[in-house]
């Protein structure tokens, strides 16, 4: 478990990203202003490179199931 303290604005960033490894992912370095943001951010992206699955399942990525039956259904 990890714990961050967070504004109300962060949170809302959160939930418009997709979920918090959305959230890290596409946030530039420079403005998620904390230590713990930064480390948080270096493992996903580890864990990224390694190839490993995400919370939530996607390889690599936040992304959700049903992005990909939207992008399906489109095709």
């Amino acid at each position: 478990m990890i714990q961050l303290n967070v504004t109300t604005h962060a949170l809302r960033s959160v939930h418009k990203a997709g979920g918090l490894d959305a959230y890290i992912l596409s946030t530039p370095p420079r403005k998620l202003k904390s230590i713990s943001g930064m480390r948080l951010r270096e493992r996903l992206m580890e864990a990224k490179g390694a190839g490993k699955s995400l919370p939530g399942g996607a390889p690599g990525a936040a992304a959700s199931p049903s992005d990909d039956d939207a992008r399906e259904r489109d095709e």
